[in-house]
């Protein structure tokens, strides 16, 4: 077997790649990363378990000689590239009682964590952890998410200390990216309370499940609505979802706009008088809040915290998400009654254009809810905004805040900000998360199968770029009222 010379730099790179490659918590250890075509079409180990990295010009294969598993042959003509880098961290989870897949979003099951952090971050063992399913309509689809749950506050793969995480799925989002890129964005125009991101590749009772991102919990805790223990004690965290509420969300219709709303933190007191007292006033802090947004006027910013509102409303409109309009995932919270600040912002898998619900109706010229008889515009030129014929679309009670003078000056100020001192930056860590997330990405196609054109819409970190520079530069157009509304 003859050396090729580029396969030969490999183990002398690999000792290299530590000293390169970024640094989150610690060091990151050097992996190969190697590509081909086949169904099993990604070979990746730490780059101290191979021995040799050569090639066969006679017999035209790749040999990748590995310490435990021998020679792995692979035609040359196959191999797509090779890489060498850092790997994401690994989750394992054992449960005390063998299961495939977790099958309940209400009963959790018990077992034992275990973080392979590859340098990155701190490796963990043996941490007892119970484990839910989560999710509404992706529930039903092969790939499912998780909550998981632990005895006391947890620190993982560099997070705040918490008891409970959220990995996310993103199974119909093929490019693994479109959480981060509007959760970024809101990080560079300083939205609060920005849910971080790892991926990761996760493990159930040996099996592999893919690749997900590790997040947290949106509530008021640590990891997410971060309040001081005062005014966590006088607050109230709202979530705007058509979904079917639990019953200890308590769940209520708005008075003036018919918003389906949830009470999702903090906990009620215990004793029953007590509680239906604490529910009825968070209840009229929100239904104060909306009536003063109905009303319009000047008053409405009395109860309406607007920095949050503009940038709330923008992490939605440069991904077109739409669940605004619905509603669904939308939140804001309170202390005391006082203004109504929005966020954290969440769910970004079912945007960029992927559900165009606008259409121009041919008798009025106003764009409506779910079709009509126009034309739907190009995915990336759809108002995010728009009125509907149900009780409850969150469309018109947005629609009154985002139309007035004061909300559209200081749009046009962030926006502003943002497009001549940040895009650079939003760019870089767009393209080094594309590059982070690669291997893990390959490994999760490898195990996938997709079966319809539902999940063949922006399916590479490419053509999500492509589709947020459109984006961009049609908010960037003042004329087109920032891609609000039509």
């Amino acid at each position: 077997m003859k050396l090729n010379n580029i396969f030969a730099t490999a183990l002398m790179l690999g000792s290299m790649a530590a000293a390169s490659a970024p640094a989150t918590a610690q060091e990151a250890d050097p992996w190969m990363h190697l590509y081909y075509k086949n169904t099993n079409g990604l070979l990746s180990f730490p780059m101290e378990e191979i021995l040799q990295i050569g090639a066969d010009s006679e017999e035209g294969n790749v040999i990748v000689t590995h310490a435990d598993k021998g020679d792995i042959v692979l035609p040359m003509g196959n191999v797509l590239k090779w890489s060498i880098g850092a790997n994401v961290p690994r989750l394992d989870i054992t449960t005390d009682s063998y299961i495939y897949e977790v099958t309940s979003k209400t009963d959790y099951v018990s077992g034992k964590l275990k973080v392979s952090g590859h340098g990155l971050f701190e490796d963990l063992d043996d941490i007892t952890v119970l484990l839910r399913g989560r999710g509404n309509s992706t529930w039903s689809w092969p790939k499912k998410a998780y909550r998981m749950k632990f005895e006391s506050k947890q620190k993982l793969c560099g997070f705040k200390k918490a008891k409970n995480y959220v990995l996310l799925a993103n199974y119909m989002d093929r490019s693994l990216m479109r959480n981060f890129a509007a959760y970024k964005f809101g990080e560079l125009i300083e939205q609060p309370w920005i849910n971080h991101i790892q991926p990761v590749d996760v493990y159930l009772n040996g099996g592999y499940k893919g690749s997900y991102m590790l997040t947290e919990k949106v509530g008021i805790n640590a990891g997410s609505v971060d309040l001081s223990t005062e005014d966590e004690a006088m607050a109230a965290l709202y979530e705007l979802d058509t979904n079917t509420a639990d019953y200890d969300e308590h769940p209520f219709t708005s008075t003036s706009y018919s918003l389906p709303v949830r009470i999702k933190d903090p906990d009620v007191p215990e004793d029953y008088t007590m509680a239906a007292n604490w529910v009825q006033t968070r209840k009229n802090w929100f239904n104060a809040m909306e009536t003063a947004v109905k009303n319009g006027g000047d008053e409405m910013w009395d109860y309406v915290d607007l920095e949050s509102l503009v940038r709330y409303v923008m992490c939605f409109n440069i991904a077109c998400n739409q669940e605004l309009n619905h509603p669904k995932s939308v939140y804001l919270y309170t202390v005391n009654g006082g203004k109504f600040e929005f966020g954290p912002i969440w769910d970004f898998d079912w945007a960029y254009g992927f559900e165009p619900m606008y259409t121009k109706t041919d008798d009025s010229g106003d764009w409506g809810w779910g079709g009509g008889w126009g034309t739907t515009y190009p995915s990336y030129e759809n108002p995010l905004l728009g009125t509907g014929d149900n009780e409850g679309h969150g469309g018109e009670f947005f629609l009154a805040m985002c139309r007035t003078e004061r909300f559209l000056t200081r749009y046009a100020e962030v926006w502003n900000d943002f497009y001549t001192n940040h895009i650079d930056e939003f760019w870089a860590a767009f393209e080094e998360y594309a590059e982070t997330i690669e291997p893990t990405s390959a490994a999760d196609k490898v195990i996938l199968t997709y079966s319809s054109t539902y999940h063949e819409y922006l399916t590479t970190p490419e053509a999500l770029r492509e589709w947020l520079q459109n984006r961009f530069e049609y908010i960037n157009n003042p004329d087109n009222n920032y891609g609000l509304w039509q």
